[in-house]
């Protein structure tokens, strides 16, 4: 198998204000982007418009595991607890 970089540019990016390290990135079906970060937060990105990042949610410890099916947001994190999101309702 064989990976390539497609773009060397940087295409999200959290606030700078936020001092924490990406543990997950998941693509939703929607264009989508979700970050998850090491003190819980969850960031969104809509890839079609580029936005800026805003935050979705958080939990209380570090997110481990995101997954998606159409317009719904599974995270798993640290604190035992999973968390499904409405992407479609922003």
């Amino acid at each position: 198998m064989q990976v390539s970089q497609i773009s060397n540019k940087t295409l999200l990016k959290i606030p700078d204000d936020t001092a924490a390290r990406v543990t997950d990135l998941i693509i939703t079906d929607n264009s989508l982007a979700v970050l998850s970060v090491d003190n819980g937060d969850l960031w969104i990105f809509d890839l079609k418009l580029k936005s800026d990042a805003s935050k979705l949610g958080y939990h209380e410890k570090p997110v481990w595991v995101m997954a998606s099916q159409e317009s719904i947001l599974a995270s798993g994190s640290q604190d035992t607890t999973i968390k499904l999101w409405d992407t479609q309702m922003r």
